[in-house]
């Protein structure tokens, strides 16, 4: 008895030291699938971080961002300004001098005093100092050149140096009394003369007190190259 006695107390602790270990596999697992999970779910707040500024990525780390709520920020050149912008929220790099926006209120401003308003969705701002040399701006894009020339597109790139704004697909021109549409539009923001590529279609109305006006906005903007 005493030996069947001992037989049994060892197998109750080998089952017991065997179901211990058993535990502790199942413990390490669990916590080390929770690592995972963890890191996966990171990475994702990271894309969906990433996705709140539209279709427009930035060709950056996302570790040197810098996120700044009502963006704004001005060039003033002898105590004028040159441009302006602000946004809803921004994705700052700075090494590479560069802004990705949602939300973007866009503003250049002539020698003359006026100014060209430019918005849309999301953009990408390429910045040089206080310079900025180039915005690519895309959803809804809505530019007004003066009070009687309009224009809307889906995507436009504005190149400071040349101040050319370039809409490689389908842009609108319009004003009081006229439309004017077609492709790979190029408006000279300094002259105010826009200049079509492809498939220009205008339609417009003439009354005996916008005809002048009517005739001359038109003529900026019939053009193909």
């Amino acid at each position: 008895m005493g030996v069947s006695f001992r037989y049994r107390a060892l197998q109750r602790l080998f089952l017991t030291a065997v179901l211990l270990f058993l535990g502790t596999l199942i413990v390490v697992a669990t916590l080390r699938s929770s690592g995972r999970r963890s890191l996966i779910e990171r990475a994702n707040d990271v894309r969906q971080e990433q996705d709140q500024f539209g279709a427009i990525q930035p060709d950056v780390s996302q570790t040197s961002a810098l996120r700044l709520q009502d963006f704004h920020r001005i060039q003033v050149k002898d105590g004028r300004p040159v441009w302006e912008v602000r946004a809803s929220d921004a994705m700052y790099y700075s090494a590479e001098e560069l802004a990705h926006v949602n939300d973007a209120h866009v503003t250049m401003y002539r020698e003359d005093g006026s100014a060209v308003r430019i918005r849309a969705r999301a953009g990408k701002l390429h910045l040089s100092g206080q310079s900025l040399e180039r915005a690519e701006l895309e959803g809804d894009v809505h530019v007004a050149l003066d009070e009687s020339m309009n224009l809307v597109t889906e995507r436009a790139t504005y190149d400071s140096v040349a101040q050319l704004l370039i809409c490689p697909d389908f842009a609108r021109v319009f004003g009081p009394g006229y439309t004017v549409e077609g492709n790979e539009l190029r408006a000279h923001v300094d002259t105010r003369v826009a200049t079509f590529g492809a498939n220009v279609r205008s339609r417009f109305e003439k009354t005996s007190e916008n005809a002048a006006q009517v005739s001359g906005d038109i003529s900026k903007v019939l053009q193909q190259e």
